[in-house]
């Protein structure tokens, strides 16, 4: 079982891979432990709420401060953000060596994040000096984004097998687990859009039948176009309501030719009523143009 410490991670990284230090932060401060785990696996409470050691000063070659000793002694994992240019860094080296003098040359709370360069090249070394001094018997747990920095799936993929391993859970557990909710969340957010559009299609739809009564055929028309979905068989589109069918039934039944409307839209994104609701502005969200 763990010591209780305030952080769960330090990120060691030179100022230059700044960017990917603060991306690896916010995302594992961020990740939502399923909260079937949670109650499943008592030791997980503690990292419900999983606080990175970040440091964002510059600081000049030299001794540790007390911030960053502290920061060190109050983690239960050291990451460092491994590169060309994370080698040039004594900062780097120095809470490395720091870190493993707090843990009893512990490597294992030691989980190098190689973001650029290649481990242990002559040339294209991103190891920091105090990594490589490591022996190679004792393995670490290395995450290789080098190939992958702009991969999404890849970096969630690290995301979570840090974690895992930083918690110590089962990766296929946490990661099936992560992506069922994923789903189920997604799900959700569709379910709920559609909710909100079949409101917005049955509205369409009572404007349509207004103009239809006053003979405004044309713009009838366009208001019934609107309320119907692109694709039936794509679940992203807007979903089918039978009042938009009943509406174009009306003018079959009563041998009402349909009108030619120009430049309609075939996938609305967002569209918007006038108050005096005599006008609908729509948006495809792609072109950037705006129609009435």
């Amino acid at each position: 079982e763990q010591q209780h410490k305030k952080y769960i991670a330090f990120i060691s990284y030179k100022r230059d891979d700044e960017q990917a230090a603060s991306w690896l932060q916010q995302s594992i401060e961020s990740f939502k432990l399923p909260t079937e785990l949670i109650d499943n696996n008592t030791h997980l409470n503690e990292f419900q709420k999983r606080y990175v050691f970040r440091d964002k000063t510059d600081m000049s070659c030299g001794v540790l401060p007390d911030i960053i000793k502290s920061g060190l002694e109050q983690s239960h994992y050291l990451i460092v953000i491994c590169s060309r240019a994370a080698i040039k860094s004594e900062w780097v080296n120095n809470e490395i060596n720091y870190f493993l003098s707090l843990n009893e040359d512990n490597y294992s709370k030691v989980i190098p994040f190689i973001i650029d360069g290649v481990p242990y090249s002559k040339d294209h070394e991103c190891l920091p000096k105090a990594i490589r001094d490591i022996p190679k018997s004792k393995e670490l747990l290395a995450i290789n984004l080098n190939d992958s920095i702009l991969d999404d799936d890849y970096k969630e993929i690290a995301v979570v097998k840090a974690i895992s391993y930083m918690i110590e859970l089962d990766f296929d557990t946490l990661w099936n687990r992560h992506k069922r909710r994923e789903e189920k969340e997604r799900q959700n957010k569709i379910a709920e859009r559609h909710r909100y559009q079949r409101l917005e299609s049955k509205y369409l739809c009572e404007m349509a039948e207004d103009y239809f009564s006053k003979g405004e055929y044309t713009q009838a028309y366009q208001a019934v176009l609107l309320a119907l979905p692109s694709d039936l068989k794509d679940p992203d589109d807007r979903p089918y309501v039978v009042e938009a069918e009943r509406m174009l039934r009306r003018f079959l039944h009563q041998n009402i030719s349909f009108p030619e409307v120009y430049d309609i839209t075939p996938s609305i994104n967002q569209w918007a009523i006038s108050h005096d609701r005599k006008l609908v502005a729509t948006s495809d969200g792609v072109s950037g143009k705006i129609r009435l």
